[in-house]
């Protein structure tokens, strides 16, 4: 399986509103409860990837009895059996005591880009914290086409993990070549025909809520940001621009906005 990770995958920063982002994988909970809660059980369900693009969140169906229940989660790119590299790990838990809690993450800072066709896999270890997690069990009218497993042994053809995934289908930039030096900065999923405002500063957050500039309420990844510029797009909605990087440009985060959307792509580091 092939994940594409973009410019510095490991990057953890702050990501823009979920605007572009789009339903890709449903595998909703029905009639069941599984148990997270005992050391040693390790439950994976294997997702399958419809949308080409960076993986913008997904959600468990999650519940607790505990106010600070959580979880290992790990997204594994591959199916079980031929698993890969590990895309994501981190705690995961519900926002307090509650039942059927779908409870959101988003992956979007580690640049996790799925290809349709492809699968990755949901893996949830049991510890004793309290989790539980939610599914079908014998629900074979709405089956997702994903195999589950506890341990590594199949739970069943008609029981699911359940789950939501989304997939970023806004704009994207990508930096190619080293900083300093001489980059190519493109940008695609854009505007047809129009622009994308370029900004760069230090990694943080800014809102844009002066009435008197364009894209009132935009948020971005960046403390402070400088404005370096348009760069125009071609009738497909990409763009491309050459820089010779300086190298008090380097480490510095890029962030382009679409100025007819006033979306912003994810943010790059230099």
């Amino acid at each position: 399986m092939k994940f594409t990770p973009v410019l510095l995958a490991t990057l953890a920063l702050s990501v823009p509103a979920f605007a572009q982002r789009t339903l890709d994988q449903v595998s909703d909970y029905h009639n069941s409860s599984y148990n997270a809660a005992i050391p040693g059980l390790v439950w994976e369900q294997e997702s399958a990837v419809g949308i080409t693009g960076p993986l913008a969140g997904f959600e468990l169906s999650l519940n607790s009895y505990l106010p600070n229940d959580h979880a290992t989660v790990e997204l594994i790119a591959g199916q079980v059996g031929n698993l890969g590299a590990v895309l994501w790990t981190g705690q995961v838990g519900p926002s307090g005591i509650n039942f059927n809690d779908h409870v959101p993450v988003d992956p979007m800072p580690y640049g996790i880009h799925v290809i349709a066709g492809e699968w990755f896999t949901i893996r949830i270890h049991g510890d004793s914290q309290g989790m539980g997690f939610q599914g079908n069990m014998y629900w074979p009218n709405d089956p997702y086409p994903g195999n589950f497993y506890l341990n590594g042994a199949s739970v069943g053809s008609t029981d699911n993990m359940g789950f939501r995934t989304f997939v970023w289908t806004g704009p994207i930039v990508e930096v190619i070549g080293s900083c300093p030096g001489p980059v190519t900065i493109s940008a695609s999923g854009g505007t047809p025909n129009g622009s994308m405002a370029m900004l760069h500063g230090a990694p943080g957050n800014f809102t844009q809520n002066s009435p008197n500039k364009p894209c009132l309420g935009l948020q971005l990844s960046l403390a402070a940001p400088s404005f370096a510029g348009f760069m125009s797009l071609n009738a497909s909605g990409v763009g491309a621009l050459n820089v010779n990087l300086p190298p008090a440009a380097c480490g510095r985060v890029l962030q382009l906005v679409d100025m007819a959307t006033c979306v912003a792509a994810p943010p790059v580091q230099l």
